[in-house]
């Protein structure tokens, strides 16, 4: 009988539930507290501490050549692109100064050999540039004032 894993897409829902949730305080409330938005990014955390670390166990790789990512990208393969930038996208909301994106891309990359080391999934190069990527977009919505709207509301 096959493996079956249940606590990656029990935590998604979870997450996803209770972002659900807070965005729709964020509508119908005149203030949102900051330990549902605390709680929210712990459970982010922990999704994102899953899909890194525990997903893959067992799986080793190496990919050096990120045009490979873009190979996928135009053979309509765009799920696992997107969501390698998406992911990223909100601890990239976190970070105010370069000193903390540097150190953050710094952080990528070590995770990415930390999963080929450890036999705990592909360091793959297309990932790394897709994450950093994510981490700008998450510093650019924050620069454009696109958060400005639920930033005001957190008690």
């Amino acid at each position: 009988m096959p493996e079956i894993d249940v606590v990656g897409p029990l935590l998604v829902i979870l997450v996803m539930s209770y972002s659900v949730f807070v965005l729709l305080s964020f509508f119908y409330r005149e203030r949102v507290s900051r330990k549902k938005i605390g709680a929210l990014y712990v459970l982010y955390f922990a999704c994102l501490a899953y899909l890194l670390f525990f997903k893959n166990i067992g799986i080793r790789g190496f990919g050096l050549n990120p045009v490979e990512t873009l190979r996928d990208i135009q053979a309509g393969s765009v799920f696992v692109p997107l969501m390698n930038v998406l992911l990223f996208v909100p601890l990239g909301t976190l970070l105010t100064s370069k000193k903390h994106f540097a150190f953050s891309c710094l952080g990528v990359i070590g995770v990415e050999l930390l999963q080929y080391t450890c036999s705990l999934g592909i360091c793959d190069t297309g990932d790394m540039l897709l994450n950093i990527a994510g981490l700008a977009l998450g510093i650019a919505v924050v620069r454009l004032g696109l958060l400005n709207f639920f930033l005001q509301k957190i008690d």
